[in-house]
């Protein structure tokens, strides 16, 4: 990477795909629930919920590790949210990236939603470029 360019700079995706993915992800966890309660399966509802906060704090890191507004989470997580999880999620990152990105691959959890393939394929361009600048060394894995 030239001096000067930030990840943000060279990014396929913008701060505006960041937020939306995890408005979508959100939402779908929402829809989930619902669908659920009606199904009377709330067991399965707790697990989707599960999986898409996973995927919520792999966009927490890309937007922390790419700087997005100095890399300051605070304008993309919920405001009062346990950030425990996130914390443990980022030890490992590498290995939990690359075991997202090989699952949303295998599997579109989302295709049921409007709006369910572009967010999984979303997902896909920010932890493939994620993972990437892990492997050539742009992106410190200390937190």
């Amino acid at each position: 990477m030239r001096k000067g360019k930030s990840l943000k700079d060279t990014a396929p995706f913008t701060a505006a795909d960041l937020l939306e993915t995890v408005e979508n992800l959100r939402r779908f966890s929402s829809l989930m629930w619902d669908k659920s309660q009606k199904d009377n399966n709330i067991d399965y509802a707790i697990q989707y919920s599960e999986v898409v906060n996973t995927l919520i704090y792999g966009i927490y890191y890309t937007w922390e590790k790419y700087e997005y507004e100095n890399g300051w989470i605070d304008s993309i997580a919920v405001e009062g949210e346990a950030l425990l999880s996130y914390q443990m999620f980022k030890i490992n990152v590498a290995y939990r990236i690359e075991g997202l990105l090989q699952s949303m691959r295998f599997q579109n959890i989302f295709e049921i939603f409007s709006k369910g393939k572009e967010t999984n394929d979303m997902l896909i361009l920010i932890y493939s470029d994620l993972l990437l600048n892990i492997k050539k060394g742009l992106i410190n894995l200390e937190y």
